[in-house]
């Protein structure tokens, strides 16, 4: 009998109402085998991890920017927050301007962590760290922008990396859980990571962890969430199926490396960051010269009599300089900067963090050098007329290498937004001017005086020119 006759003749016995044949049973049929799916990770569990590491991620490009690793500490507190009031409004189900309000007060609260300076014990929130977070939300982004990296804790830049961990938790887990949308819940992430590498330096922290990990995690996430309305997978195992995706991810990323150089219109371009675009907006030109009050300084019994300065911890005889005229035109010395210096270096005045690494021009510290920790504080200096420039410390020997300047005082937070400095010259100069109160730390090396048979052995210009690397070739011609 078919299983066509079968079906006529239970189809006939339904309608006569016969009693129904029992089903023939294979007695030859082995035991059935069921297959139990592995347990999966609640979903909320999933869209937090995805959320937190790739974020993570796009944190960490900050690195070339602020240098060291408490920004990532910064960061990653400013993400917990945000991942916390993404998952409270999710589950609550809080309106989107619950939501803003919520993430507004963390900022404000948290404002004491990116802002140690201005916090009570480095972490409790003042008025000042408050008002300050505030203003860096707008005007915070042109100034890292324009600050010589690393940026470290000076002028609470930290605030900027907190404030982008902080809407990266809220953005990218609430589009995760309130929507299916791929885009809505990857775009906080890749939103971070773009910044990090705008806003850094022309050299990647790290292509594998910004470009493969963050590329190989964002994929299986991706996978995760597609496959949640899908509850059995025909075929492969599901783990199976994304152990293979993941290896031949990592086996392509891996090829593609090294291939890359030799692929045609493959090869590698300049970076595009916005700091490379960024031009300094000092300009010593417009400043009056140091050298204006020097006859006053000499000539005026009062003036001459005067206090301008205190110091503290300054070596035995170092001396304080205020700028260097690196340029001479053939009538007068300017300063560092002027149209005619033949060294590009020198005219750039840049915003820099509180601890200053060798750059362009500077010259590198020796085993040898002194080392110094000095306390100076204006006493007389600022009173009356702009004055902008900022001591540094020198002697016999030479310029002193200034590794680190930090201020204090009333005036502090000012005079951190306002600093600029010449590493190929070591000046320092001060936008709003100093005023008598300022205190200025200083950690230099001074270089050690130079002995009596290199005086004897020196020969014209070639002490000068091997001594002091950073004044501009045409100077150096002009005075050999």
């Amino acid at each position: 009998m078919t299983m066509l006759d079968e079906d006529l003749e239970s189809t006939r016995a339904r309608r006569s109402g016969e009693p129904l044949a029992p089903p023939e049973v294979l007695t030859n049929a082995g035991p059935i085998k069921t297959r139990r799916l592995p347990k999966a990770l609640p979903e909320d569990l999933v869209d937090l991890a995805g959320v937190a590491i790739l974020s993570t991620i796009g944190l960490y490009g900050f690195q070339s920017s602020y240098g060291g690793i408490r920004y990532l500490v910064v960061g990653a507190i400013g993400l917990a927050a945000g991942l916390a009031i993404g998952a409270i409004g999710a589950r609550r189900r809080f309106p989107s301007l619950v939501v803003a309000a919520l993430s507004v007060m963390a900022y404000l609260v948290l404002s004491g962590v990116a802002q140690p300076q201005n916090a009570i014990a480095k972490i409790v929130p003042t008025s000042q760290s408050v008002v300050e977070a505030l203003r860096l939300i707008v005007f915070g982004w042109a100034r890292l922008l324009s600050t010589r990296p690393p940026v470290g804790t000076g002028g609470g830049l930290q605030a900027i990396i907190m404030l982008c961990g902080l809407l990266s938790g809220v953005i990218g887990y609430s589009f995760s859980r309130r929507t299916r949308s791929v885009v809505g819940a990857l775009s906080a992430p890749v939103v971070v990571l773009s910044l990090g590498i705008l806003f850094g330096v022309s050299k990647p922290v790290s292509l594998i962890v910004q470009g493969a990990l963050f590329a190989a995690v964002a994929i299986r996430w991706i996978a995760a969430r597609r496959a949640r309305d899908r509850s059995i997978l025909h075929g492969r195992n599901r783990t199976r199926q994304m152990g293979f995706a993941l290896g031949l991810l990592t086996f392509v990323s891996v090829g593609a490396y090294f291939v890359s150089s030799v692929v045609p219109f493959a090869q590698s371009k300049p970076r595009f960051t916005l700091r490379d675009r960024a031009e300094p907006p000092f300009d010593p030109l417009i400043y009056p010269s140091p050298l204006n009050g020097f006859r006053q300084y000499r000539a005026d019994k009062e003036a001459k009599d005067k206090v301008y300065f205190k110091t503290t911890g300054l070596p035995a005889g170092a001396r304080l300089r205020l700028a260097v005229m690196d340029d001479y035109d053939g009538l007068v010395w300017l300063a560092a900067g002027s149209p005619s210096a033949g060294d590009v270096a020198s005219g750039n005045f840049e915003r820099v963090g509180q601890d200053i690494t060798p750059g362009l021009g500077q010259q590198i510290a020796k085993a040898t050098d002194q080392k110094a920790n000095v306390m100076i504080e204006v006493a007389g200096y600022g009173e009356g007329g702009d004055k902008v420039w900022i001591p540094s410390i020198g002697s016999d020997a030479g310029a002193g290498i200034v590794r680190s300047v930090r201020f204090e005082g009333a005036n502090h937070v000012a005079l951190e937004d306002q600093f600029r400095f010449n590493k190929s010259t070591g000046t320092g100069v001060a936008i709003g001017g100093l005023t008598v109160g300022d205190r200025i730390a200083l950690t230099v090396a001074l270089p050690p005086a130079p002995t009596k048979d290199a005086l004897t052995n020196a020969t014209k210009g070639a002490g000068f020119r091997n001594e002091i690397k950073t004044f501009p070739e045409n100077l150096l011609k002009k005075v050999t």
